[in-house]
This record gives structure tokens, sequence and C-alpha cells, in this order.
């Protein structure tokens, strides 16, 4: 007799979802640190032109920074609290 196969299938398939979320976490919080830095030296460089300007970039800059280092513990959240509530069986 076969054991069912179902169980096993729907964790194989949560799996490879947080391996793509995972991914995609990691690729974002990349890129938002890497526009935030774009962001940040574009602000020193605006600064003796316009200090507005270079102060709307400074924050436009943490805030990018700060949204992608907060992309990854998100999807982390996504999926733990997927497989606590069962949405997966």
């Amino acid at each position: 007799m076969e054991p069912n196969p179902a169980g096993m299938v729907r964790v194989n398939n949560l799996a490879h979802l947080e391996a793509l979320l995972n991914f995609l976490g990691n690729g974002a919080e990349i890129l938002g640190v890497g526009l935030g830095i774009l962001f940040l030296v574009l602000a020193f460089r605006t600064y003796k032109e316009s200090k507005k300007k270079a102060f709307t970039h400074l924050g436009v800059s943490l805030l990018v920074v700060v949204v992608g280092l907060s992309i990854p513990g998100f999807f982390i959240w996504l999926v733990s609290s997927s497989r606590d509530t069962c949405n997966f069986y």
C-alpha cells in the first residue's frame, strides 16, 4: 500500500514558494540598498545647488533603504503565517 503523497506535495510546494520569495526578497533588498545609495550620492551632489532638494533626496534615500531592508522579513512573515495557519493544507 502506497502512502498518500498529498501532504508531502503541499510541503514541497510551500518550500518552493519560500525559496522563490527568498530569492525575490534578497533581490529587492539589494536593489533597495543600491537605489538608496544612489539617492544619497545624488543628495550630496545637489547640496550646493538646493538644500531643500538635497534633504528631499536624503529622505527618499533613507526611505528606500529601510523599505529594501524590510522586504525579506516581510516575505518570511508571510510564509510563516501561511504555514502556521495551515493555508497550504
